[in-house]
């Protein structure tokens, strides 16, 4: 099968008549002389091609339009006589695609030391957690909205930093800091040789009061204060309870806490619930009750240490910068 497209004017059309006529070509063929422009000419121009055509054998559509559908009967004539026989389309190669193109379209790195999944710059703009950096101002999304949090638990998180953020100077965080900026190191120093004291004993015992795995005879992390006690109660613990039992889906591991804490206080009166295993405890209800992480991940982050090193950094740096002015 062939298919001609002619134009206004010319002898090469009648030539392949002639063509036809000799037996030279003998395959069914699909003519077109395209003539929609003759109207832009001065002259009458020959226009005789169409006619002439169809009365030698030629398949001649009526418009271009009609060519896709003279093409597809013309073929499936030339199929139903067996003139062709339909083969399987060969698979074209795959053609590599360019690096440059897909690299911007982010389906490609080049090989790195360490991958960060939380946020990214290989696009326009920068991501935090697959959010666009505008949208987060625009929409005003804070960080637990941008984890998928629900308001009520985006705002505990913040309730969290700022209630882990105040370390007085007896804490070996703070103290390791003031000690530090007095010897003269620089911020970084000073700052990080308070935050390696983080563990069960500074930064509260988060994550061992997260899990409540206080064995027999020894003391159970993140029950008992110095000063508060069950008649002079922490009022920032009475916050986080009430916060957590109003908002809460549910807080079954804060109910066991207390139900802990009774039992303590019953031998001395200031074996409280503090406020380290309090907000450790609620963080970990927050984690299984969100809807944004699957039991596994809850359990996997069950401890609140990661929560806390950024308030710790802001609590252990007012200690640094109260050195510094008292040195003057």
């Amino acid at each position: 099968m062939l298919v001609l497209l002619g134009e206004v004017g010319g002898i090469e059309e009648y030539r392949v008549i002639e063509a036809v006529k000799s037996g030279k070509i003998k395959k069914p063929i699909i003519a077109l002389a395209i003539g929609t422009c003759t109207k832009m000419f001065t002259t009458t121009p020959q226009l005789g091609h169409a006619g002439k055509q169809g009365d030698e054998g030629f398949v001649v559509p009526d418009s271009f339009e009609g060519l896709f559908r003279a093409l597809k009967e013309t073929y499936q004539d030339l199929v139903c006589g067996r003139t062709i026989v339909p083969r399987r389309e060969v698979e074209l190669p795959v053609i590599p695609m360019d690096y440059q193109w897909v690299q911007e379209l982010g389906l490609v790195r080049k090989p790195a030391a360490f991958i960060l999944t939380i946020s990214g710059e290989h696009g326009q703009q920068l991501l935090c957690a697959g959010t666009r950096i505008s949208e987060l101002f625009r929409e005003d999304i804070e960080l637990g909205g941008v984890l998928g949090l629900s308001p009520w638990a985006t705002k505990f998180v913040k309730i969290i930093l700022m209630l882990t953020a105040d370390d007085g100077p007896a804490v070996s965080g703070a103290m390791n800091t003031i000690v530090a900026t007095r010897a003269g190191k620089d911020l970084i120093s000073s700052l990080s040789s308070g935050l390696l004291t983080i563990g069960s004993r500074f930064g509260g015992a988060f994550d061992e009061a997260a899990s409540l795995s206080g064995k027999q005879d020894k003391l159970i992390s993140g029950i008992g204060h110095k000063i508060k006690s069950v008649n002079n109660p922490d009022l920032r613990v009475e916050f986080v309870k009430e916060y957590v039992r109003k908002k809460f889906l549910s807080h079954s591991l804060l109910d066991y806490a207390l139900a802990v804490e009774k039992g303590t206080t019953a031998k001395k009166d200031t074996l409280i619930l503090n406020v380290d295993a309090c907000t450790a405890v609620c963080f970990v209800d927050l984690l299984r009750d969100s809807g944004a992480f699957t039991p596994e991940e809850a359990d996997e982050t069950s401890g609140s240490i990661p929560a806390t090193i950024c308030s710790c950094s802001a609590g252990v740096s007012g200690s640094l910068d109260t050195t510094l002015t008292r040195r003057g």
